[in-house]
């Protein structure tokens, strides 16, 4: 058996097409070839994905459609329809049920009966702004920033909520330093990392915000090199946050405890723009002494 330090498969769907990169604490030294293009007709439709990396199913969330694809025999099913669409939405698992953040409303649907379909398990934010970016940390289901009408202008708004599952309301939490919409968000299980985004001066943000849930404040951190908007992020365990997007083939990758950015060598085989990406699974460390040999695996 070959060991290899910390491998991780980073799975990205954009336009219908899923790509993965096997990364590692020495770098991405491997990138697999597009597999897996979803089988419908309108593929230029933004998604965003939800991995389940114990049953090895993926799930696409898209703006018509949305589907699953086993991942171990490379084939697709369709799921229900939402019951509301937007065109802005996040998605996230948790005790086998996907719920879906959109402009109106959040819904759920329990793996365990699909086919009873959607359901609407929680109201939308006051005020109902769009373009919110949400992830799940611990319990809580958190929603950041977005797109607020006032006085008949759009306007970038700072907020942060979170709900738990059984609970009737959103609860409001501390607001990020800089209002933003269309960024990347994610966790690394104790922390928010809100990256890039846009407002009515900036099209595309270049900050790096972290939030503190113990203190419930926000923190500026090292910008980007250049400014994402509709870029995706995933934590990977060693520490450190790997992210895609802003129409470019980029990937760039943030140190956590160094609070710094480098770019990777490798690039992704086309330009994605707010593509879903997900971490499908962590290998085990290399046994001590052990050496690395042999080439990188495809998938895992």
């Amino acid at each position: 058996m070959t060991y290899y330090d910390h491998l991780a498969i980073v799975m990205i769907f954009f336009n219908g097409q899923l790509q993965h990169l096997n990364v590692s604490v020495k770098g991405i030294r491997f990138f697999a070839r597009i597999i897996n293009g979803i089988p419908v007709s309108d593929q230029h439709i933004w998604h965003n994905v939800v991995i389940d990396s114990h049953q090895h199913q993926l799930y696409a969330i898209g703006k018509h459609r949305n589907m699953k694809l086993d991942i171990d025999t490379s084939e697709w099913s369709q799921l229900p329809m939402l019951k509301m669409q937007s065109r802005f939405k996040s998605s996230m698992m948790m005790n086998s049920t996907l719920y879906v953040v959109h402009d109106q409303s959040m819904e759920c649907l329990h793996l365990a009966s699909i086919h009873s379909g959607w359901v609407v398990c929680q109201p939308g934010l006051r005020g109902a702004p769009s373009d919110t970016t949400a992830c799940m940390m611990g319990t809580w289901i958190w929603t950041t920033g977005g797109i607020e009408l006032q006085s008949d202008k759009m306007s970038a708004i700072k907020s942060t909520y979170r709900w738990q599952p059984g609970k009737k309301h959103w609860q409001k939490m501390a607001d990020m330093n800089e209002a933003r919409y269309h960024h990347a968000m994610v966790t690394d299980g104790t922390s928010l990392y809100v990256i890039g985004g846009a407002n009515e001066t900036h099209p595309s943000l270049a900050t790096v915000e972290v939030y503190n849930v113990t203190s419930n404040t926000w923190r500026k951190l090292t910008n980007l090199p250049k400014g994402i908007q509709f870029g995706g992020a995933v934590f990977l365990p060693w520490g450190e946050i790997l992210v895609v997007g802003g129409k470019s083939t980029t990937i760039l990758l943030y140190s956590i405890a160094g609070d710094s950015w480098r770019q990777s060598d490798f690039q992704l085989i086309h330009p994605v723009s707010r593509p879903g990406i997900a971490l499908l699974f962590l290998r085990q460390p290399k046994p001590p002494d052990t050496q690395i040999t042999g080439d990188m695996p495809c998938n895992g």
